[in-house]
């Protein structure tokens, strides 16, 4: 024992001895308690000594509190440094050393350089910067540069993206090209789409998508933060093209590479004008080449010629148009000069694509039309495979080529029904690689509606099944009626039969009697008879008295069962009342199927194709097609972008002008920028997180977003707020004892459930 007191006393000295070498950073540079010691105290101490806990009286979250002290007096001795409990603690005796080993929180020893930070503190006056200084603050708080752990990742539900935190950065990456079925790589080196570097300034310790996927909500320390996914605006591109001089209305085609265009403009000339009194006027239409930067590099005179369609080679060099009057025109553009040759069509072309220098892909009458084109000459190609498998899939009506030609993609339209089938096709292979036949939005309602169709299923399921354990168990009670009113019956026939035997017994003692008083008044003449009747009355008195007994024992009999019939009775009113209520409930569940049947029918009906006409469809970079339509009543201009991988609908985006043509739409979108996240709201602490925000989840309507948060040890926060505009919805402080750690919702947004560092999971009503 001695030679630990020894051994602690050495420690001291020591840890005075560095400590005071130091005593000249005091005078050198102040240092303030929430500078350095605040960081130093939350991260060993104040899990046990906080307003909440205040172990031994003392509270170290703030200066004021730590300067009060606790229960054992002062925790900082400005007179004497080293007498400072506030010192002496952290090495003093193992068996009051603080923190104490093994303590359950992860409290670690603090270290030399530690306590030479809260030694120089009290030094130089134990000073604060006053208390307008939060003690939870997190606005200075910033990251190391190679601090890039990450803590939290999710996949859009919409399989489009992948959102994950690197330290403080928000990254996003395009998962799209393995939404298909398709083997992994080992290693995937993918470029983020997007990556937010100031994101957050502490770790990013938790994300949530929105269901749409529209929205991804990232939680840190001190903070929440919505970011929502920003479209680029194809107005804008529009815009800027016009402003260059390009009518984007006269565009055929743009080249593969965007370096050139393709459109049509028309001049009015006067003819003869020296001959005044003959002067007239014609409309002269060109075919215009310009730049990306729309420079004109070629104008050419079309003669009155009315071009209907236009195709680039993959050079760039040639450019083929058909026009009106059923005739190919090639036109070889040289730096300095233009080569022009037409040859005669069978019939007229409304849509045209080079699948290379010389073969062209058309479309003439509803079916897809191979050429081959050889200088003055055109020549059909009938049994070119892709052309056969287009035209034997049925009608169509436009086609447009990928910019690396490795795929076509044709529309139908049926105007009686108003819809449109979009089809991609692989032209190597000349098979059809799938249909957007679905877009996004519908197939996640029919999926939705599905799922809502087998929960309302298996809960009438239930409920059906319940019926029929409770009807089981009202005919046990019925039993048990019948049964406790036999068991009554018997009982009361014994009474019944002890009964008559008492009343039988009584006639006898009374007769007895009776002859016993005309037996005394001849006493004395028949003193022997009257001992014979003496000794044999004492029997029958005894038998009396154990009649007596048994009728009393079953007229308690009788009060049982009667109590016992009254008791299952009850309980078979109760059972007939359950069972009529979830009767009902069968009923109103049958009702919801039916309802929820009929949704499920109405929704696959109108999943079954794209339930809008098309009015343009382009290649809009490698991986999309973009599609034009009107969406509502209200003749709202929209582009659909379509997946080449998944073939599904990406997403959609509302322009102010119709864009009518191929060449059209290839132009902007060929220039359109991705969209990027941008933020949205951010929510901070103390009111709606405490601490770090270690949970999220959205609820299934994405309407609101649930946060889950709390201190070491102290407790675990639930907070549920408008993702709107940020308002608490609801707050439950206390939710758990310890951080809350996960948060889900249930499908139906009824349940939202919830676990914590305290061990528990909870469920709550949503």
């Amino acid at each position: 024992m001695r030679s630990t007191h020894s051994h602690s006393f050495t420690m001291v000295f020591t840890l005075s001895i560095s400590l005071l070498s130091f005593g000249h950073l005091a005078a050198q540079s102040p240092v303030y308690f929430e500078d350095a010691v605040v960081a130093i105290l939350r991260k060993n101490c104040t899990a046990c000594h906080n307003a909440k806990l205040a172990e031994g009286g003392l509270n170290l979250e703030t200066h004021a509190n730590l300067m009060k002290g606790g229960d054992s007096g002062p925790a900082v001795e400005l007179a004497n440094v080293d007498s400072s409990p506030l010192l002496m603690r952290p090495v003093g005796d193992a068996e009051a050393i603080m923190p104490p080993d093994g303590n359950k929180v992860g409290a670690e020893r603090l270290t030399p350089s530690q306590l030479v930070t809260i030694k120089s503190w009290i030094a130089a006056g134990a000073l604060s910067r006053g208390a307008s200084q939060s003690p939870m603050d997190y606005s200075n708080l910033r990251l190391p540069e190679g601090a890039r752990a990450s803590y939290a990742i999710a996949i859009a539900p919409n399989s489009d993206f992948v959102a994950f935190g690197r330290g403080g950065q928000l990254v996003v990456y395009d998962a799209k090209r393995f939404a298909a079925p398709q083997p992994i790589p080992d290693k995937i080196e993918m470029v983020p789409t997007q990556t937010i570097s100031n994101a957050h300034p502490d770790f990013i310790h938790s994300i949530a998508i929105s269901p749409d996927s529209q929205r991804i909500a990232t939680g840190s320390t001190g903070q929440v933060k919505v970011w929502k996914r920003i479209e680029s605006n194809l107005d804008a591109t529009r815009e800027a093209l016009a402003s260059a001089g390009v009518d984007l209305s006269k565009v055929l085609a743009v080249s593969t590479d965007g370096s050139k265009l393709a459109m049509i403009a028309s001049t009015t000339e006067t003819i003869n004008p020296s001959e005044a009194n003959t002067a007239t006027a014609q409309s002269q239409n060109y075919l215009k080449i310009i730049g990306r930067d729309g420079k004109g590099l070629h104008s050419i005179a079309l003669n009155q010629e009315t071009i209907e369609a236009g195709a680039w080679s993959p050079s760039a060099n040639r450019f083929f148009a058909v026009s009106a009057s059923k005739t190919l025109h090639v036109w070889d553009l040289g730096q300095d000069s233009v080569t022009q040759a037409t040859a005669p069509l069978a019939s007229p072309v409304q849509s045209i694509v080079a699948l290379d220098e010389s073969t062209l892909l058309s479309t003439s009458e509803r079916k897809a039309l191979a050429l081959q084109w050889k200088p003055a000459n055109v020549e059909p190609l009938p049994e070119h495979p892709l052309a056969t498998a287009i035209n034997a899939t049925g009608p169509i009506d436009g086609i447009s080529l990928s910019a690396d030609r490795s795929l076509v993609c044709s529309v139908s339209q049926d105007e009686t029904a108003g819809t449109s089938a979009i089809k991609l096709w692989n032209v190597a292979q000349a098979k059809l690689k799938g249909a957007f036949e679905r877009d996004r939005e519908e197939q996640f309602a029919l999926l939705n509606s599905d799922r809502e169709l087998r929960r309302t299923q298996a809960s009438l399921e239930r409920s059906k099944a319940l019926v029929a354990e409770q009807e089981k168990a009202l005919e046990a009670e019925k039993a048990a009626v019948k049964t406790a009113q036999e068991s009554l019956e018997k009982a009361n026939q014994a009474a019944v039969a002890k009964e008559k035997e008492m009343q039988a017994a009584m006639s006898g003692i009374a007769d007895h009697e009776k002859a016993m008083a005309e037996t005394k008044a001849a006493i004395d003449a028949a003193t022997q008879k009257l001992a014979q009747l003496t000794t044999e009355l004492e029997p029958k008195k005894k038998a009396l008295g154990e009649l007596e007994k048994q009728n009393m024992e079953a007229k308690g009999t009788v009060a049982n069962s009667t109590q016992a019939l009254a008791g299952v009775e009850e309980n078979q009113k109760a059972a007939v009342i359950r069972l009529e209520e979830r009767k009902k409930r069968v009923e109103r569940e049958n009702e919801l199927l039916t309802a929820v049947q009929a949704k499920n029918v109405s929704t696959k009906s109108q999943s079954e194709s794209i339930r809008f006409a098309v009015q343009a469809i382009a290649f809009a970079g490698p991986d999309k097609v973009a599609a034009t339509r009107v969406k509502d009543k209200a003749l709202t201009n929209v582009v659909d972008f379509f997946s080449t991988e998944t073939l599904e609908r990406m997403g959609s985006l509302a322009i102010g002008k119709p864009i009518a043509t191929g060449g059209e739409l290839a132009t902007v979108t060929a220039q359109q920028q991705q969209g990027s996240w941008q933020q949205e709201s951010v929510w901070t602490m103390p009111s709606i997180v405490m601490d770090r925000a270690t949970a999220l989840a959205f609820s299934p309507d994405g309407t609101s977003l649930a946060i889950g948060s709390g201190l070491a040890s102290r407790g675990g926060q639930l907070s549920i707020v408008s993702v709107a505009d940020g308002s608490p919805i609801k707050v439950l402080p206390d939710l758990h004892s310890d951080t809350l750690l996960g948060l889900a919702y249930s499908p139906d947004g009824r349940w939202l459930a919830s676990c914590g560092a305290d061990k528990m999971t909870k469920l709550l009503s949503a």
